[in-house]
């Protein structure tokens, strides 16, 4: 297959990095950047291409598209009319995603959309848990997933690329990020109450902290906190259920089950956090089901569709905080 990366920051140039260590080597990248093409065909060997009419007219069987979110629908578009399979990275916008799902049923076109986290091996490890129900019902789940926003690109000011503002996707993609494998986990919400708010005096012009409260299919209180503003990183989960608790420590790399009638915990380990684990694992696994996605032509990570709800569910929270009241999702 070929393979044509669109955007070479930072997610670009992983998705390169996976295409290698799956195997393949037929791989184009496009930016408009010339210091990011320069980077990509020095540190990779990959053809590059300034402009997008050169870079398809190499017939690529599949685009990638890792640019900032508010790019995915045009460059969705631009696939889906040459009837080439496609994957975007999160999409935070639920006006560009029913694009995206409209050009995917109107071009006949495979389209597949990111949810890194369901390739996690202690995310797997714990829907398995909840799916075999030897811990009975659940009363309720408390999720903390933080990292610092100024550790993402230490490289570049946060304002001189996408998560310097909300409006293109800033704070509200890590939101999404995390409530997509909660959701895949523990079902579909039903109703949100939220706070959401600017804690810290990053200079981006976003909600770093999102702290909301879901009611799911499976789980009547679903407490959810995001932010981009704690150092270290960390995604603490607690699953409190009928007949013990669930709980998973990502820089610890370990997940604990605690039996109410045997009095004990047992441990799993996935690595020492982000020490131990491979994080790149997660992203490289994750396109190798894409490709086999594609291949079949049967989406076996996720839907457009599933995107769309969690999306809405954010900026459904975002007007809890405003209007200080619930809302039906």
């Amino acid at each position: 297959m070929r393979f044509l990366v669109v955007g070479l920051g930072s997610m670009g140039k992983r998705r390169v990095r996976n295409l290698l260590a799956l195997g393949y080597q037929d791989i184009l990248g496009y930016d408009t950047r010339k210091d990011r093409l320069d980077e990509a065909e020095k540190k990779y060997g990959i053809k590059v291409f300034s402009t997008f009419d050169s870079a398809i007219s190499e017939k690529p069987d599949m685009l990638i598209i890792s640019t900032s979110p508010p790019a995915h629908a045009k460059y969705a578009e631009l696939a889906a009319k040459r009837k080439i399979p496609f994957f975007t990275e999160v999409n935070t916008e639920p006006d560009d995603i029913s694009k995206i799902i409209g050009f995917t049923k109107k071009y006949k076109v495979i389209g597949v959309s990111s949810m890194t986290m369901r390739f996690h091996p202690a995310v797997k490890a714990i829907k398995d848990l909840i799916e075999k129900k030897k811990l009975g019902k659940i009363y309720f789940v408390n999720y903390h997933s933080g990292e610092n926003l100024d550790d993402w690109h230490p490289w570049e000011d946060v304002l001189d690329y996408y998560v310097g503002n909300i409006s293109t996707g800033g704070g509200r993609d890590q939101a999404v990020f995390e409530l997509e494998w909660i959701f895949w986990i523990f079902g579909k919400p039903t109703e949100v109450m939220a706070k959401t708010a600017k804690l810290s005096d990053t200079k981006a012009k976003i909600f770093d902290t999102y702290q909301m409260t879901f009611e799911l299919d499976n789980v009547p209180v679903a407490n959810v906190l995001v932010d981009v503003v704690q150092r270290p990183p960390n995604r603490i989960l607690r699953i409190v259920c009928q007949n013990g608790t669930i709980m998973w420590d990502w820089m610890g790399g370990l997940v604990r089950v605690y039996g109410s009638r045997t009095k004990k915990w047992e441990e799993s380990r996935d690595g020492e956090g982000y020490k131990g684990f491979n994080v790149e694992e997660m992203y490289q696994n994750e396109l190798s089901a894409v490709i086999r996605s594609v291949k079949e032509k049967k989406n076996h990570v996720s839907t457009f569709e599933d995107e769309l709800l969690v999306a809405r569910s954010v900026i459904l929270a975002e007007e809890s905080s405003k209007k200080k009241h619930s809302f039906k999702i």
